[in-house]
C-alpha cells in the first residue's frame, strides 16, 4: 500500500499598487421651508351649521379657505406634497369630529385642495409647486360633510395634523 501525500505550501508575497484617490464633489443645499408660526397651530372657524341643513347624506356646508404659510423655501425647493393625517369617520374618508359627549353626530369634516378637490385622509394629497428662495402659500377648504340621517346637533371640533414631503 502507497501513501500519497500532497502538500501545498503558501508563501508570503508582495503586492504593489500604485497610490489612487477619488475625489467627491457636491453640495448640500436647502431643500425645504420652514413652517410660519402661525400655521404650526390655527383654528379653521367653521361656524355654525343648521343639523336640519343636512337633509341627506353628501350634503356639505359652505367651504371654508384655510392656508399653511412656507417660509424661507430653499433653492432646491420646487414642489412639496401634504398629508393630512386624523381619524376617519368610518369608512367614508373623513374626518372624524372630535370624542365628546356634546358632539354632533352623522357628520365628518371634509379637506378640499386649492382646485376644491377632496384631500384622501391619511394618504399623500395633491402636490403644490413651490417658488424657490422665497415663501409659499398653500391653499385648502374645509366643509362639514353629512355622512347618516338625522345628523345631531352639537359641537363639531376635529384635529387633523399635516405632513410636508418636499419632492
Amino acid at each position: 500500500m502507497k501513501l500519497c501525500v500532497w502538500f501545498t505550501v503558501l508563501l508570503p508575497c508582495t503586492c504593489l499598487a500604485s497610490d489612487v484617490s477619488i475625489e467627491i464633489n457636491g453640495a448640500i443645499a436647502e431643500n425645504g421651508c420652514v413652517v410660519a408660526s402661525g400655521s404650526q397651530y390655527f383654528t379653521v372657524d367653521m361656524r355654525t351649521v343648521a343639523a336640519k341643513s343636512f337633509h341627506s347624506p353628501g350634503v356639505t356646508s359652505r367651504a371654508v379657505p384655510f392656508s399653511i404659510q412656507l417660509l424661507s423655501c430653499g433653492a432646491l425647493t420646487n414642489a412639496v406634497m401634504v398629508k393630512f393625517s386624523g381619524e376617519s369617520y368610518g369608512n367614508s374618508g373623513l374626518l372624524a369630529l372630535s370624542h365628546d359627549p356634546n358632539a354632533a353626530g352623522g357628520v365628518g369634516v371634509q379637506l378640499l385642495d386649492r382646485k376644491m378637490a377632496p384631500i384622501n385622509l391619511n394618504q399623500s394629497g395633491s402636490l403644490y409647486e413651490l417658488a424657490a428662495r422665497t415663501d409659499n402659500t398653500l391653499d385648502f377648504y374645509a366643509l362639514y360633510q353629512a355622512v347618516s340621517l338625522p345628523v345631531r346637533a352639537g359641537i363639531a371640533n376635529a384635529t387633523v395634523e399635516f405632513t410636508l414631503e418636499y419632492q
